[in-house]
């Protein structure tokens, strides 16, 4: 089994390059036309369930944070 060291692997600076270029609004807003502004089972901050959310059209979006989970679970790679 081949174990790959991240923390130095070009793979973060693609990942970094990809982040840097990505055009968040543009995104959510595709996400959003393509199921009608409807968000369907959706919890609050205050435990309250909603059967159906319709978001205003309006709407824009920005990438504020990002990150990358890491399990310790032994991956084989070919």
């Amino acid at each position: 089994m081949t174990q790959i060291e991240l923390k130095n692997h070009p793979v973060w600076q693609d990942l970094t390059e990809v982040i840097e270029n990505l055009d968040a609004n543009s995104l959510v807003r595709e996400h959003l036309e393509l199921c009608d502004y409807k968000i369907c089972g959706y919890w609050d901050e205050e435990d309250k369930y909603y059967e159906e959310i319709i978001l205003p059209r309006s709407l824009s979006a920005e990438l504020v944070s990002n990150s990358i989970g890491v399990t310790n679970k032994n991956v084989g790679l070919n």
